[in-house]
């Protein structure tokens, strides 16, 4: 469960910090998905452990032109084509028009979420590079806007 080293977390004030540039107790933008069913609370998470090594990642390209490099593994929060409600699922159970959560900084006018959804419009052939595994005390938090979760 990684991503690339120019991959960004979104901080506390909002702003963006490359993960190769990440350190301990560094305060990130967390989410609590089980606040309700339609709803994220937003809060304060905290690096709690780093790593990096070289592993295998695929970058997807989104339709609202973000982009992101992840490893099969990692959970990322979104519909899988056939499903009606977003769930947990690993990076390389998406394909091309899957729909993943993104934060949008805001609540979106008539929804009670930071979140929207945006569809994978390409997904570009798997790699060998350098990746950056994080964890944090909450486990829920943001890379390229993406909502994402830390595992074993």
């Amino acid at each position: 469960m990684s991503f690339s080293t120019n991959s960004t977390i979104t901080m506390t004030d909002f702003s963006a910090k490359t993960l190769d540039r990440l350190s301990i107790r560094d305060r990130i933008l967390g989410f609590d998905r089980f606040a309700s069913p339609d709803k994220h609370t937003i809060n304060t998470d905290i690096v709690i452990f780093i790593s990096h090594k070289i592993s295998t990642v695929s970058e997807w390209y989104l339709e609202n032109g973000k982009s992101i490099k992840l490893t099969p593994d990692q959970l990322v929060l979104g519909r899988i084509l056939d499903s009606s409600r977003a769930a947990w699922n690993a990076a390389g159970e998406y394909g091309v028009g899957a729909t993943v959560q993104v934060f949008c900084g805001y609540q979106s006018p008539g929804r009670s979420s930071y979140f929207t959804e945006t569809s994978i419009v390409k997904i570009q052939a798997a790699t060998q590079e350098e990746v950056y595994f994080i964890d944090t005390m909450y486990k829920n938090f943001i890379v390229n806007s993406v909502a994402v979760k830390t595992t074993y």
